[in-house]
This record gives structure tokens, C-alpha cells and sequence, in this order.
């Protein structure tokens, strides 16, 4: 069982969370938000939407949101770099400045409270922040850390470097900002 009684799968009911991707990268320093949506079949008025950290130990946010109004409103966290966006169906949370302690999985737990009661969990999202070369230099403000972000913004960046780990089977891809090119 999870958090509170919940299994975990995504959905109770009428109610289904999704958070995607289910892992993200991102540099030191950098902005990030972690995606929470949510699937009801039915019209509800109000619900709770709740952000834990590594298993539920440490709830980051909760707030109550009510379907209405349908333009984004931001709401402040447990600390002053975290914030809820609620832009209905989306509860969205954003680590300003993230550093390597805001590293760890993150589940988004939503619970309709009015005109019904029904209760789902998001199946997570894994944290990665290294302080690497871009979070030490702040030059990965622009690839905030998503797997999407495009591979010709990386190449405008800095000078991609192909090479092999020692294992043969693996290709890495390695971008040098135009600071540290020599």
C-alpha cells in the first residue's frame, strides 16, 4: 500500500493523476517543473492536490483547488523556491534555483473532495540535479533539465563531442559550453 492506504496505480475511480516524464535531468541553479494532470470522468468542484518527496516523508506542498476559474494560479510551498501551479487539469510543481538536495522522487497525490470522494496517486517523478559544469558556471539556465529539450538548441549552445564508454555498448553525448572550448 502507499501513501495514506493508496496503491499507487494512478487511479481510483472516475479519477486518474498522470505525471510526466517519469525521470528528469537538470543542472544547479536551474528552474524546474515537475508535471501533475488530472483525468476525472465526472464534474467535480473542489479537490486537494498534494506534492511528497522520496515516499511521502516530506509533503512539499498542499493545496485546495477548486475546476474554476480556468486561468493558472500560482500558489506559494513549504519553502520559498516552491511553488504550486494550478491551471486546470494541471498542478504543476516548480523548484526555483533546484540544487542537488532537491534531488529524489516526487509523487503527485490528488483527492476530489466535493461532490464526491475519490483519491489517485501519480506513478512519480525521478529528480536528477547535478552540479556539474553548468550548474557551477549557471550556464544550463536554458536546457532545463528534460529529455525533450531540443538537440539543435544544444548545438547552437556549445560543441557536441561523441564518445564511447569503456563498455563499447554505450554512446555518450557530451556538449561544451563556447566558454570551455579551447
Amino acid at each position: 500500500m502507499g501513501w495514506m492506504g493508496w496503491d499507487g496505480m494512478g487511479s481510483v475511480g472516475a479519477l486518474q493523476v498522470n505525471q510526466d516524464p517519469p525521470e528528469l535531468w537538470a543542472a544547479a541553479g536551474t528552474n524546474v517543473s515537475l508535471r501533475c494532470q488530472l483525468q476525472t470522468a465526472q464534474r467535480w468542484t473542489m479537490a486537494r492536490v498534494t506534492w511528497l518527496k522520496d515516499g511521502g516523508h516530506e509533503v512539499l506542498c498542499e493545496h485546495r483547488v477548486t475546476h474554476l476559474p480556468p486561468k493558472a494560479t500560482t500558489m506559494p510551498c513549504a519553502t520559498p523556491h516552491i511553488h504550486l501551479t494550478w491551471s486546470p487539469p494541471h498542478a504543476n510543481l516548480s523548484l526555483h534555483g533546484a540544487q542537488e538536495g532537491d534531488a529524489g522522487r516526487y509523487v503527485c497525490h490528488v483527492t476530489i473532495e466535493v461532490p464526491y470522494l475519490a483519491t489517485a496517486t501519480g506513478n512519480g517523478t525521478m529528480l536528477h540535479v547535478s552540479a556539474g559544469m553548468w550548474g557551477a558556471q549557471g550556464g544550463g539556465q536554458h536546457l532545463v533539465g528534460s529529455v525533450r529539450t531540443p538537440m539543435s538548441v544544444m548545438v547552437m549552445w556549445g560543441l557536441c563531442v561523441w564518445g564511447h564508454s569503456g563498455d563499447g555498448d554505450r554512446t555518450a553525448l557530451t556538449v561544451l559550453p563556447l566558454c570551455c572550448r579551447s
